[in-house]
């Protein structure tokens, strides 16, 4: 969470509280200020099932798809560089408490000769051998990514298959224990430095939450689940509130949709507005309108 709020406690409030009380707690209790909603640009490309697949999770079924970083179109997110700070005996105590908690198994005089034989690695080939651990952490990490911006020109190109797709939009205060997970991604030029000595748990979220600051206009918020790549994340259907359609769409991608939401209704689930992106007449803009109905 942002400025170090205690999640759990937050959750537990807004689980007793009506859906305006969260907005108002949301609103003016956390700072910076939480967005209202968050959108997920999605492309819509009718020739390969994967897409109406993972269309149809989060409109019917109410999941998220969670991406591993392999997925990724940006080879170098969510990388960070591992630095070993403080003495060898600093390294020693590390190294020592690591092997009593991953090999409890073995008896102590062994677990002192694993002990040694890593420490005969430092400093000059410990930090590669933590660095290919670390890296392989990273690759576990479930993502679903978000922005705060819906009306970005280079989102839409980008992940709406160039304005034919259309944007999801989500609100938090209809399902905080989700959607409160979402957390701001920094934009840097530098890889964050993962202390393995001297650092905390936080290092390994500093490479998670890290990109480039040349995607900065993508105003991106994560969930993050640890050792949940390629799985599913369920949500309340409720806080899927809107559909925006982007400003080059056809009429058999809102044919698909139309035919999701259908299938929505069947399930129970509640209605989602439907919105339009269109072009500002005079300036490099989109703006949004309320689409009254599908044709």
């Amino acid at each position: 969470m942002e400025n170090d709020v205690d999640f759990d406690k937050i959750i537990l409030a807004l689980g007793r509280a009506s859906y305006w009380d969260r907005r108002r707690f949301l609103r003016h209790k956390i700072k910076p200020n939480y967005p209202r909603f968050l959108y997920r640009y999605r492309p819509i490309d009718l020739e390969h099932p994967e897409s109406s697949v993972h269309l149809r999770d989060v409109l019917v079924h109410s999941r998220l798809w969670l991406s591993a970083p392999i997925d990724f179109n940006d080879p170098f997110d969510m990388t960070g560089r591992v630095v070993l700070t403080g003495s060898g005996k600093d390294v020693r105590d590390r190294i020592a408490k690591l092997v009593k908690n991953q090999r409890a198994d073995l008896k102590w005089k062994y677990r002192k000769a694993e002990v040694e034989r890593l420490m005969r690695d430092w400093p000059e080939k410990l930090p590669a051998v933590l660095q290919t651990s670390i890296d392989k952490s990273l690759a576990n990490v479930g993502v679903c990514s978000f922005s705060a911006d819906s009306r970005n020109i280079q989102m839409w190109s980008h992940y709406a298959s160039d304005h034919r797709g259309i944007v999801l939009q989500f609100e938090v205060a209809r399902d905080p224990q989700v959607f409160l997970k979402a957390i701001p991604v920094e934009y840097d030029d530098q890889y964050p430095l993962l202390d393995w000595v001297g650092g905390s748990g936080g290092d390994l979220r500093k490479a998670i939450l890290r990109k480039h600051s040349g995607w900065r206009y993508e105003r991106e918020r994560r969930i993050i689940e640890i050792n949940l790549a390629h799985t599913y994340l369920s949500f309340k259907p409720e806080a899927l509130t809107g559909i925006i359609f982007g400003c080059r769409v056809d009429s058999t991608t809102r044919a698909v949709i139309q035919k999701l939401l259908a299938e929505r209704h069947e399930h129970g689930s509640s209605s989602v507005s439907l919105y339009e992106a269109r072009k500002h007449p005079s300036r490099f803009k989109i703006v949004i309108h309320g689409a009254d109905d599908l044709k």
